[in-house]
C-alpha cells in the first residue's frame, strides 16, 4: 500500500521534471520569436512623421529618423534636454543627452541643408508640452498656439536621438523585443527552477523504483511499518523513510543525532521538522509539520515524539535533542570526517 504512495510521488517528480523542460522549451521559443521580430523590424526605420500620422496605438520605442534644418532647446531634466526641431513642413520635439547632442552637432556640420538624426520614439512629458508651446509662441513673437494644439503642431511622440548604429545590435534587440525578452527571462527562470527541483526529486526516487522488489519496497509494505501519511514519513523495521520532497531513507543504526527544528517566517512559527544527522555527516530533514495554531502544533509534536521514540528504540546510542553537549559532539564528528577525507585524498 505504501508503495503506491511512493509511485505517486515519483510520477509527480517526473511531471515536475518534464514541466520544467517544457517551460525551458517555451522560453527558447519566445527568444526565437524575439529574434525574428528584431530581424523583421531592424531595417524598418521610418520618418518620425510617418509614425506620428499612423493609426498605430503603440507609437513609442519605435526606430525613426528626422531630416531637419535645425533645433533649439526649450526645456531640460536631469538626464537630457528637449529641443524644437523643424523642416520645411513640420515642427518636431526631440530629446538629447550629451552624447545625442554631440552626434547632432556632428551631423549638422556635415551639411549646409537638411541633416538627418536617428533615434527611438518616446512619449512626451506633460510638463515639456507646456514649455514647448511657450517657446514656440515666444519664437514667433505671437500667441500662435495653445496647449490644446500641441499634438497637431508637434505630434504625439518625440524622438530620443541616438546614433544610427545604436538602432541595431543588442541594445536595439531589447527595444524591438522587450516583451519577448521579459517573457523569455521569466519563463526560463521558472522553467529552470522547476526542472532542477523535478530532476532532484526524480533522481532520489530512482533507486527504489528501479525494481519492484527491493529492501525498501518490502519494508514499506510490511505490516509492521508505521505510517505517518500527514508528514509523508514512514517508520519501517530498519529505516526512517521520507517522501516529503526527495525520497530519503536512513537506517536507524546510521543516525548520529536527531533533534526538532522550529522554522519561523517573519518571527512567526509556521512549521517544525526533524533534523537527522547521519554518522557520515549528512543532514536530512524529516517529518515537516505545521506548527501554526494549537491543534497543528500539538499534532506535530506528538508525531515527532513518536518518531524520536522509534529512533531511541532502534538506536539507543543516537544523540537526541538540540543541546550544547550534542552540538559539541557533532562538531567533533564533523572535524573527524574532514580529517578522514583529507587523509584519504591522493594528491
Amino acid at each position: 500500500m505504501n508503495m503506491k504512495k511512493v509511485e505517486k510521488e515519483y510520477y509527480q517528480a517526473k511531471l515536475t521534471y518534464f514541466a520544467g523542460i517544457a517551460a525551458i522549451a517555451a522560453a527558447l521559443l519566445l527568444l526565437v520569436l524575439g529574434i525574428i521580430n528584431y530581424s523583421r523590424n531592424a531595417g524598418n526605420i521610418v520618418h518620425l512623421n510617418n509614425i506620428i500620422e499612423s493609426q498605430d496605438k503603440n507609437k513609442v520605442r519605435k526606430p525613426a529618423y528626422v531630416d531637419i534644418y535645425g533645433a533649439y532647446p526649450f526645456a531640460s531634466d536631469d538626464s537630457k534636454d528637449y529641443y524644437i526641431a523643424y523642416d520645411s513642413d513640420f515642427y518636431y520635439i526631440i530629446s538629447m543627452n550629451d552624447d545625442g547632442y554631440a552626434y547632432a552637432v556632428e551631423e549638422a556640420n556635415k551639411s549646409d541643408d537638411l541633416f538627418r538624426l536617428y533615434g527611438w520614439t518616446m512619449a512626451i512629458p506633460e510638463e515639456a508640452r507646456s514649455y514647448a508651446i511657450n517657446a514656440l509662441n515666444e519664437d514667433l513673437g505671437q500667441t500662435y498656439a495653445s496647449l490644446a494644439d500641441f499634438d497637431h503642431i508637434f505630434g504625439d511622440v518625440c524622438l530620443s536621438v541616438q546614433r544610427e548604429k545604436k538602432l541595431h545590435g543588442l541594445n536595439a534587440f531589447f527595444n524591438y523585443s522587450l516583451g519577448y525578452v521579459i517573457s523569455f527571462l521569466f519563463t526560463g527562470l521558472i522553467g529552470a527552477i522547476v526542472f532542477f527541483i523535478g530532476k532532484s526529486r526524480k533522481k532520489s526516487f530512482e533507486p527504489i523504483m528501479a525494481t519492484s522488489d527491493n529492501e525498501f519496497t518490502r519494508e514499506l509494505d510490511s505490516d509492521s511499518t508505521i505510517s505517518y501519511d500527514k508528514l509523508k514519513t514512514y517508520l519501517t523495521d530498519h529505516y526512517l523513510i521520507s517522501l516529503n520532497g526527495d525520497f530519503n531513507a536512513v537506517s536507524y543504526s546510521d543516525i548520529f543525532w536527531a533533534y526538532v527544528t522550529k522554522h519561523r517566517t517573519n518571527g512567526i512559527p509556521d512549521y517544525d521538522f526533524l533534523n537527522v544527522v547521519t554518522k557520515d555527516g549528512r543532514m536530512i530533514n524529516f517529518a515537516n509539520g505545521r506548527s501554526f495554531g494549537k491543534k497543528n502544533k500539538e499534532s506535530t509534536m506528538e508525531l515527532h515524539a513518536a518518531i524520536i521514540d522509534k529512533i531511541i528504540e532502534k538506536n539507543p546510542a543516537a544523540l537526541i535533542g538540540f543541546t550544547a553537549e550534542n552540538q559539541d559532539a557533532y562538531v567533533k564528528l564533523r572535524d573527524e570526517l574532514k580529517e578522514k577525507k583529507k587523509n584519504n585524498t591522493i594528491l
